[in-house]
């Protein structure tokens, strides 16, 4: 009879493993943009993981970074699909705060679509969760992309009204990131209106805080848009000065696409001086920069696209066996109840 309840227990314990087993996940991290293999390939073993696990917001999770990923690369479709799965998660699960950042992200890449339409009603229904939340940082963060949408349509008092909403919150949270991005939209909507004094005030300020904040890449583009605004007003030799320091600043970060662009700026100022010999130099050496971008670009799109691929296989793949596991712990479960029963006809005989 010992032996006979020890096998029981034993036959227990197996299948209530069966399907009672977690293993730990960590927290899904930002992605970083300038490894975005790297990122999506790490993203993919959490999602798998998340799967195995059974953990449907961190598969949501997976699945909104990965969706970040993908249109910070420009593939904005498969950017798009991610994002609806992960949608359907938050919506599902009641996750607010997350369907939020996902619904703002949306309407960034419907902005990056031209759908205008779309992205002003992604931002909406995020900025509506945002308010029912009380939560400040995401408000900004939403007024500032519509602030940026209506720049875009040449609205330029409705931008004026969205981002000084976003300014007026991150001034009381001390967000040093968040503002400095808005004083360079404030500041690209005056340069917009040919405002430029009040431009390059804004300019400043943001340089300023993307320095505060070591956001060198930041930095880059609005010492660059000094340097425009230098050039526009007819301070060429000025402007030149500003878009060198650019220039060493994106060669310290090996940033092609920053470097062609100052090349470009600097063949404008010297073509303006009437320099001819060094317009043509820097014309040349942002060609050349050009160059090495697309070529880099292929080979890491390649890349990029093979793990695409490799995802979405891997994805059909987890779902077969998500649904050969349904089965094998509905028999695990029915195995567990005919054991039960077994003890209990144990106790009765015995």
């Amino acid at each position: 009879m010992k032996i006979y309840f020890a096998t029981c227990f034993l036959l227990i314990c197996v299948a209530l493993g069966a399907f009672g087993q977690d293993v730990g996940f960590d927290s899904i991290r930002d992605t970083i943009p300038q490894k975005p293999i790297e990122s999506l390939t790490e993203l993919k073993k959490r999602y798998a993981a998340s799967i195995e696990q059974n953990n449907v917001i961190l598969e949501g999770e997976c699945l909104q970074q990965m969706g970040r990923v993908c249109y910070r690369q420009g593939h904005f479709r498969q950017a798009l699909d991610f994002f609806l799965k992960a949608e359907k998660i938050f919506n599902t699960h009641n996750k607010p705060l997350s369907l939020a950042d996902n619904l703002s992200d949306m309407g960034i890449l419907y902005y990056y679509l031209k759908q205008p339409e779309k992205a002003m009603k992604n931002y909406t229904l995020a900025l509506n969760i945002y308010r029912k939340q009380h939560h400040a940082k995401g408000q900004a963060t939403v007024y500032g992309h519509i602030g940026q949408l209506y720049e875009k349509r040449r609205n330029f008092d409705s931008a004026f009204i969205y981002q000084k909403l976003a300014l007026k919150i991150i001034v009381k949270t001390n967000d040093i990131s968040r503002a400095a991005k808005i004083y360079e939209n404030l500041g690209s909507i005056y340069e917009d209106l040919e405002k430029y004094d009040l431009a390059g005030s804004h300019f400043k300020k943001s340089l300023s805080l993307y320095q505060e904040d070591r956001n060198e890449l930041g930095s880059i583009e609005v010492i660059n848009n000094l340097g425009d605004i230098l050039r526009k007003t007819g301070r060429y030799k000025e402007s030149i000065v500003e878009t060198r320091l650019a220039m060493q600043l994106a060669g310290k970060l090996r940033n092609a696409y920053q470097l062609a662009s100052c090349c470009r700026d600097m063949g404008k100022a010297y073509e303006l001086l009437n320099q001819m010999d060094s317009a043509y130099h820097y014309i040349q050496l942002g060609y050349k920069y050009t160059l090495d971008l697309y070529s880099e670009d292929g080979a890491k799109q390649v890349a990029f696209l093979q793990v695409i691929y490799d995802f979405n296989k891997k994805s059909d793949e987890i779902n077969q066996l998500q649904a050969d596991k349904k089965i094998n712990r509905i028999l695990a479960f029915s195995a567990t109840v005919v054991i039960l029963l077994l003890v209990v006809l144990g106790f009765v005989v015995f």
